[in-house]
């Protein structure tokens, strides 16, 4: 149960969903078109929201289907647990049985479940909202969708802001569930190409059209952003964050690394530093370059994915004159396995500048 539940945590907190370089302005979700990307994005998370789980699998594309059941299959089927799928599916014999649902009655069926035994969720997602800052065409059947997921429960207040990809599916348009649970899917299923099926491999003309974004943009800032973490040279990489995001990273390395530390593990590999003093007084810019360097961030094989892989931003949504954000893919190879992911890259303006931000950076900090 303790791991169902954490699922059921992890899913019902990432489900809202998420070579034309054009910048998207947002615009009011009642004007998007039926049957647009937009709008079948909306009706999906309508029904998600409101517990119409049997409409839901409707808007999702059918190969997204099938990788949230091999996925659950893959996560809950082993011995210990083997117990409570059985519970979910209570209308099958056994797990043989279970393997066999169709992959929409099996998504339906697992999230009634959780809906049933977890009233609490349902009350939360009745009080969340969302918003649509834009999207980013792919290719001609492919869109990603940016929105804001804005939570208020008692006293609990969230804003955060995720992508999904809509994908053409006998030429209708159907959601995928957001890329961050698709992602975290990947420990999930052995044996699979880490690929939610509905990702494709970059292509020369991606990477190529990544490297054309005018210089200053928030995708020129990406794309060198990217090219610098291939290279290693995290000097230069520091020099494109945002300086509120660097000074909250090296307020707690600072925390992080003490004497004993830096005696133990970082002095007998880094000639550099001599002194414990030395090393955490250095400025905020050089402990985050350092935070990069450090041996965690230098094992082999990931060091190796690095530098083999390809990456590109795929476009840039300026939402307003000092937020924007980028969508980016990277397909590498780690021990002979295939990884397509994508994520989500905000920028600020500083100084008239676009700066990257570190991932899920709280918003008011940066008023």
């Amino acid at each position: 149960m303790r791991k169902l539940f954490f699922l059921a945590c992890f899913l019902t907190a990432t489900i809202y969903f998420g070579q034309n370089k054009e910048n998207t302005i947002s615009k009011p979700n009642k004007e998007y078109a039926k049957d647009s990307p937009e709008w079948v994005f909306i009706k999906a998370q309508n029904c998600f929201v409101h517990g119409d789980i049997d409409s839901l699998v409707t808007f999702l594309h059918p190969i997204q289907l099938e990788y949230f059941k091999n996925a659950m299959l893959a996560s809950l089927s082993d011995s210990i647990n083997a117990k409570q799928l059985k519970s979910i599916y209570s209308d099958y014999k056994n797990l043989n049985e279970i393997k066999y649902i169709p992959a929409d009655r099996f998504m339906s069926m697992f999230f009634k479940y959780l809906f049933n035994k977890m009233p609490l969720i349902k009350k939360v997602n009745a009080a969340t909202r969302f918003k649509i800052v834009g999207h980013i065409n792919s290719d001609s059947a492919a869109v990603y969708i940016i929105y804001k997921v804005i939570q208020q429960y008692l006293t609990l207040k969230d804003s955060t802001v995720l992508f999904g990809l809509c994908k053409k599916y006998n030429n209708i348009w159907k959601a995928s569930l957001p890329a961050s649970l698709n992602n975290a899917f990947l420990s999930f299923i052995k044996n699979s190409d880490h690929n939610s099926g509905l990702e494709t491999p970059l292509t020369e003309q991606d990477i190529i059209a990544s490297g054309s974004f005018p210089k200053g943009s928030p995708g020129w800032v990406g794309n060198e952003g990217l090219k610098y973490t291939k290279a290693s040279d995290y000097d230069n990489f520091t020099l494109l964050m945002h300086p509120t995001a660097i000074k909250k990273q090296a307020a707690y390395l600072k925390k992080l690394l003490n004497e004993e530390v830096f005696d133990e593990e970082i002095a007998p590999n880094n000639s550099e530093y001599k002194s414990y003093n030395e090393f955490i007084n250095l400025s905020d810019m050089k402990l985050f370059s350092f935070f990069f360097k450090y041996s965690p961030f230098k094992i082999d094989v990931l060091t190796n994915a690095l530098k083999n892989s390809k990456f590109a931003i795929l476009g840039y949504i300026i939402e307003n004159d000092t937020t924007a954000y980028a969508i980016t893919k990277i397909h590498a190879y780690v021990n002979g396995a295939q990884y397509i992911m994508t994520d989500l890259i905000k920028f600020l303006k500083y100084n008239g500048d676009w700066k990257m931000l570190l991932r899920k950076e709280p918003e008011t900090e940066f008023n």
